[in-house]
């Protein structure tokens, strides 16, 4: 692992227009990350396609399709492409999100391309309720080499996993990445929108906090800003926690704005051989078998 410097891109996403306009405004950020010595440059879960699920306002006209089928295409495919050439032309790692279209099946998938072109992708394993009837669940944990550091993948309502990142550090991540989207209640105050943000925060300190301590590896929770369909509204609430667990960086709320981190291979290093603080080197996998056992309730 390496020392870099990694931004966390905190934007709205256009959803009435096409994929590549989205990506163009990406660029825009790219180019300024880029500028201040970014070699990794970060965006939100579902960037490039939106986060579109079924509604009048994301039916496409003429059509009847949802907007999220529409939307999604092969990963790689013509979006990946547009990001490749915006990788090199740059010389950074890029990370975002999109529908990836399988099979006929959709997944929420977040990839990773480099200078060098596409590395590789992860989809969403668990699936939350709203959106089961448009995202397949993802079977694969992955975690990808970048030179800088080896990245693990963890999107949204995977984070409220443990297991999660715990699988990811087992296979070698130093860095989490954790694209997020949440939405504020429709209709509600400024008053009880803020009210809602300091909530959810609390709860992110808890939650990313645990996840980054008890794998010492730096997560970084990224979520979107703005509305979309003209009824998902984003409050944006990003944050990025080293390996000790400590909140070193957040973001305004409902605000664009990028953060730049410097991520330090010593503070990995340096916690991962703290004693038996690093509990991975104390694990008792021959015990945890009920982890894996599936649960029936009958009643």
């Amino acid at each position: 692992m390496k020392d870099f410097k990694l931004a966390m891109i905190q934007i709205s996403h256009l959803q009435e227009n096409s994929t590549m306009q989205n990506i163009d405004k990406m660029e825009n950020w790219i180019q300024r990350a880029a500028g201040e010595g970014a070699h990794l440059v970060m965006f939100g879960e579902l960037g490039v396609s939106g986060y579109l699920l079924d509604s009048s306002a994301l039916t496409e006209p003429g059509t009847g399709a949802c907007m999220h089928y529409r939307r999604a295409e092969a990963v790689p495919g013509p979006s990946v492409q547009r990001l490749e050439e915006i990788a090199k032309k740059y010389g950074v790692y890029i990370a975002a999100g999109m529908g990836d279209l399988q099979a006929g099946v959709v997944y929420n998938a977040y990839m990773l391309i480099g200078p060098d072109g596409y590395i590789g992708k992860q989809r969403k394993l668990h699936i939350p309720l709203a959106e089961a009837p448009y995202y397949g669940a993802g079977s694969e944990f992955n975690v990808f080499d970048i030179g800088y550091c080896k990245i693990g993948l963890s999107i949204c309502f995977d984070n409220w996993f443990p297991e999660t990142s715990r699988i990811l550090t087992l296979k070698g991540a130093e860095v989490i990445l954790s694209p997020w989207m949440w939405i504020v209640p429709p209709n509600a105050t400024d008053e009880e929108k803020m009210i809602c943000v300091r909530e959810r925060r609390d709860s992110f300190l808890r939650i990313f906090g645990a996840r980054a301590l008890d794998n010492a590896a730096y997560v970084m929770v990224l979520d979107h800003v703005g509305l979309e369909a003209e009824e998902f509204e984003f409050p944006g609430l990003s944050m990025a926690y080293d390996p000790f667990g400590r909140i070193i960086a957040e973001t305004e709320p409902f605000k664009e704005q990028m953060l730049l981190i410097d991520i330090q291979a010593s503070a990995v290093e340096k916690y991962r051989t703290y004693g038996h603080h690093y509990t991975l080197k104390f694990r008792r996998p021959d015990i945890y078998g009920e982890l894996s056992e599936i649960i029936r309730n009958d009643s």
